[in-house]
């Protein structure tokens, strides 16, 4: 329940930052991701981080920091066990290498 709450929060802010560009909404959202990442950690709720580091890449693209938008990805992957989130994932990193190619 509170790794849902947590999560919930994370993608609220993060819609609000990518609206708004506000920099107090990316902390907030990060903030939110990596706490429930940490409580991941603390319970052994490893299949439950793949999707918060999914965010986090979301997060770090939306704010043209690519390389950490793919490194967030990239660990997505290695704890992702449904196919279908990691091929998401490795779009997104497309995505991210692109954007990165883009603003040289």
């Amino acid at each position: 329940m509170i790794l849902r709450a947590q999560n919930a929060l994370g993608s609220f802010y993060t819609d609000r930052y990518e609206r708004e560009q506000k920099r107090s909404d990316f902390d907030s959202a990060a903030k939110y991701f990596s706490e429930a990442i940490e409580i991941c950690n603390g319970i052994k709720a490893f299949e439950s981080m793949g999707p918060l580091y999914s965010n986090l890449g979301q997060l770090f693209y939306h704010s043209k920091d690519y390389s950490s938008s793919i490194f967030y990805y990239e660990k997505s992957i290695r704890v992702l066990t449904d196919s279908n989130n990691i091929v998401f994932s490795l779009l997104k990193i497309g995505a991210a290498k692109f954007g990165a190619k883009k603003s040289r």
